[in-house]
């Protein structure tokens, strides 16, 4: 079976990208938006492809031989102007001939920060830029997919961190020496290790799960 992996270079992607590399089950080959950000897949000798989202020619040549497609891409809606041209991509993906299955990664954010109180699974409230672009994008995945018939698993993250991962560098360099007040070590965490995710994503890929989960 051969995973296509949208966003392959990206913080996750590319975790992603190496770890199916890796397994015995699963051909994988990253797919980027341009040869310029995949130095990395090149300099570790990982398979890569790119395409341009705007063509449905270009993603689906691109994904010609796959059979899973495992979405880690975030296209801001409002850079895009673009709830059409989302469209245009997840149609011209889901319909691509061979696909069988997709998982969509997506974010708690989705729950909101000021609403977490009353928000749920079967309803969020978004109340940042970031959770509503997410939910935009997870309403277009859904609505496709139900349209093609090609079963889609939105799993919605919390923040993921792991080794060569910049936002978990990031977080260290921010707290080094600094005392953290006690109220944040109590406070419930949603972190995930990326190792975690890709091994998630491996059985939801082997299981062929559809709906929408939380990964927390």
């Amino acid at each position: 079976m051969k995973i296509a992996i949208f966003g392959g270079a990206g913080q996750v992607g590319y975790h992603l990208s190496r770890f199916f590399h890796n397994t015995h089950e699963f051909e994988a080959v990253a797919l980027c938006r341009s040869s310029v950000v995949s130095a990395g897949l090149r300099s570790d000798n990982l398979p890569f492809r790119t395409y341009d989202s705007r063509s449905p020619e270009s993603i689906q040549a691109a994904l010609v031989d796959c059979q899973v497609v495992i979405d880690s891409t975030f296209a801001p809606l409002h850079r895009f102007h673009r709830t059409e041209l989302e469209s245009v991509f997840y149609k011209s993906l889901m319909r691509a001939p061979g696909i069988r299955q997709m998982v969509h990664l997506s974010s708690v954010a989705v729950y909101g920060e000021l609403s977490r109180g009353s928000a749920n699974i079967r309803n969020p409230k978004p109340d940042t830029l970031y959770g509503a672009q997410k939910f935009a994008t997870e309403r277009i995945v859904r609505k496709i997919s139900d349209q093609t018939g090609v079963p889609t698993l939105i799993e919605r993250l919390g923040h993921v961190y792991g080794d060569e991962m910049s936002w978990s560098l990031d977080f260290v360099n921010r707290i080094r020496g600094v005392q953290l007040p006690l109220a944040h070590l109590e406070k419930p965490s949603n972190a995930i290790h990326v190792g975690q995710l890709c091994r998630a994503v491996r059985a939801a890929v082997e299981q062929g799960d559809h709906g929408c989960r939380n990964f927390i």
